[in-house]
């Protein structure tokens, strides 16, 4: 499997015509063609099905898309990467960090670790908590914020920041607002949209709906924290979601009711590949995060 068939394979589908998916690639259709069977007798699969009105991917396409999409996208940001390293003479500290994190609090972060001063080339990558540790190891990242719910495999080493708790967001009409610390069974009778950060959420509230005879209402879940609280801003649920979100959630009018499970917490961690030397500034910016009152 080479990239260049991926590459064919990803146009292909996105054209939605062999003929302007090779006009795209500057190959001859009958060359994109070949590429293309050859990826299909090397997976043995079929990837595409033609239709009246051109092509579509099978369902086993669908499956390739999202990976071909994911890694087209990494060998992309590797180019840009290896492009811009050692811009204006800097060093360059590359950050992964989950989207909401980054949103909250690395703002204010590299405001005090830069101190006014260009010192650094900053270069911020949001990715999902489980992507952190693959983007240390393949060394896209020099660190890595995140929630840890789940050990990080090595080469990965972390130091905790702070620890994150969760809460319940909802309309100050909703009856979830009435309870002060709401336990995980107090949401089961509600709609809810739910953060899937925290490490068997859903299951947990699963198995609680099934001891019940009660089924949990999850009505909506993503990796994206910042869209669960809209979910529920615009009134579609109660939000779990980490209590980070207390100064936005008031700006919107919502309350908040930190959950009574404590099971429900994790550290947030800063991390580095420890089989590498320490990426620049790391002292000077572990430093920061740790003077930098954070809300737990």
């Amino acid at each position: 499997m080479e990239i260049f068939q991926l590459r064919y394979f990803e146009t292909v589908i996105r054209q939605g015509s062999l003929t302007a998916a090779a006009a795209e690639c500057h190959v001859s259709q009958p060359s994109l063609s070949t590429q293309v069977r050859n990826l299909e007798d090397e997976l043995g699969v079929r990837l595409l099905e033609r239709k009246a009105r051109g092509v579509v991917p099978t369902r086993a396409g669908e499956r390739l898309l999202l990976t071909t999409r994911r890694l087209l996208s990494e060998v992309e940001s590797c180019r840009r990467d290896l492009r811009r390293r050692n811009f204006a003479g800097l060093p360059e500290l590359r950050i992964g960090i989950q989207p909401f994190l980054a949103s909250i609090m690395l703002p204010r972060l590299l405001a005090q670790f830069l101190g006014g001063h260009d010192s650094y080339q900053i270069m911020v990558r949001e990715l999902p908590y489980y992507q952190l540790a693959e983007a240390l190891a393949s060394r896209a990242i020099d660190l890595g914020l995140s929630t840890l719910a789940r050990p990080l495999p090595s080469p990965a080493e972390a130091r905790e920041l702070f620890s994150l708790r969760y809460a319940v967001i909802c309309h100050p009409e909703h009856p979830l607002a009435r309870i002060r610390r709401p336990r995980l069974q107090d949401l089961l009778p509600h709609r809810l949209a739910l953060y899937n950060d925290p490490a068997g959420l859903v299951e947990r509230l699963t198995q609680l709906g099934d001891s019940a005879r009660q089924p949990a209402r999850v009505i909506f879940s993503s990796n994206q924290a910042l869209t669960v609280f809209e979910m529920a801003s615009a009134g579609l649920g109660a939000a779990v979601l980490p209590t980070l979100f207390a100064e936005r959630a008031r700006r919107r009018k919502l309350v908040m009711r930190p959950l009574a499970d404590r099971s429900l917490q994790f550290p947030v961690v800063v991390a580095w590949n420890h089989d590498l030397p320490a990426p620049p500034g790391l002292d000077a910016f572990l430093r920061v995060c740790r003077s930098s009152p954070l809300p737990a």
